[in-house]
């Protein structure tokens, strides 16, 4: 059996491949088998190559410069546990910024996140029309974080990303949260191989995961384990060797 096809014609549709004759069903699975070896050592082989030398132990200590330029560039958004809104925020941050500078500083040294700055107004949003507005589980929960705490995440993501960049240990296919990246770059490339896949006269199935509150199923550990493995992050980075928690 041989499948495949054009750009220009329909594919078979999923009826038509399960209901197909045994032997074609056996060829369909040494197939499918064919196709889970590929992106397994593709999976295998995404992980970048760590550069020998390249660790980050620690967070550069903050400068005030650093706090007032990252101000600056917040956009005019408050939350209802911020004692002044943004906009002020940003007229009066040449009097404040040595103060809010030496605060990230000791949260960084100390590995210690504010308590305070994990406090958020949760804002309930209907996912999408015609739920029942009766249910709470047709509610998302917007949380809604103090801007020092938003601030603080931001300078601290600004040198992992150089980090990152520098040392090529970012996936050249990934699209999400990168500069000049969305999901259109993301659609582009999948369309890009499927057609490529069709005029080779290869078969190409495209599967789609949609994990529910999938930041809630990462493994802390794993995840840890990664980034220490294929990174170089330590547990503990920060000014003192410290990490913040």
């Amino acid at each position: 059996m041989a499948i495949s096809g054009s750009a220009t014609r329909p594919w078979p549709s999923p009826c038509d491949v399960v209901h197909r004759r045994r032997d074609d069903q056996q060829v369909l699975c040494r197939q499918s088998r064919q196709g889970a070896r590929f992106y397994r050592q593709r999976a295998a082989t995404s992980v970048h190559s760590r550069p020998a030398g390249s660790s980050l132990y620690e967070i550069c200590t903050l400068s005030v410069d650093d706090v007032i330029s990252s101000v600056r560039r917040l956009p005019d958004k408050s939350s209802a546990a911020d004692p002044v809104p943004t906009f002020v925020l940003k007229q009066i941050i040449d009097l404040l910024a040595p103060f809010i500078t030496e605060q990230f500083n000791r949260s960084l040294a100390t590995c210690r996140f504010p308590g305070r700055f994990k406090d958020a107004f949760i804002t309930p949003i209907v996912k999408k029309a015609g739920l029942d507005p009766t249910d709470a589980s047709s509610y998302r929960p917007i949380s809604d974080l103090p801007v020092l705490s938003k601030l603080l995440e931001r300078l601290v993501v600004h040198q992992l990303m150089n980090y990152l960049t520098l040392n090529n240990l970012l996936p050249s296919l990934q699209s999400g949260f990168r500069p000049g990246h969305s999901t259109e770059t993301a659609i582009l490339l999948a369309l890009s191989e499927i057609i490529q896949a069709v005029d080779r006269g290869d078969f190409a199935a495209l599967v789609l995961l949609d994990l529910s509150a999938a930041f809630d199923t990462v493994d802390h550990e794993i995840l840890l384990q990664r980034l220490r493995i294929s990174y170089g992050l330590t547990e503990n980075a920060g000014p003192e060797n410290g990490g913040p928690k």
